[in-house]
């Protein structure tokens, strides 16, 4: 019942649509499937499509890929500061 109220008033999906939608869009932008890992922590890894011309990104999109190729994953707080603010790099990595 909780779970229906978030639904309607937009602040929850139905259950199961975020994998569906992980799907539809990795193929979007990769064109491949994604790799999901059930362990302790899921994980849920999308290939980066090495295809996308580098004029097509701004500067901090630039910035938090290059972060994110380097180390291979990225939160909020691991991309934050060096003249980013924090919902730019909620937006970025969303």
């Amino acid at each position: 019942m909780i779970a229906g109220f978030f639904r309607e008033i937009g602040l929850a999906e139905e259950l199961g649509s975020g994998t569906r939608n992980l799907y539809r869009y990795s193929r979007y932008y990769s064109g491949g499937d994604p790799i999901l890992e059930e362990g302790v922590a899921f994980k849920a890894l999308v290939p980066i499509s090495a295809t996308v011309e580098a004029d097509a990104f701004s500067a901090n999109e630039r910035t938090v890929l290059q972060l994110v190729a380097r180390i291979g994953e990225a939160s909020v707080s691991d991309v934050e500061g060096g003249g980013i603010s924090r919902r730019t790099v909620q937006r970025l990595l969303a």
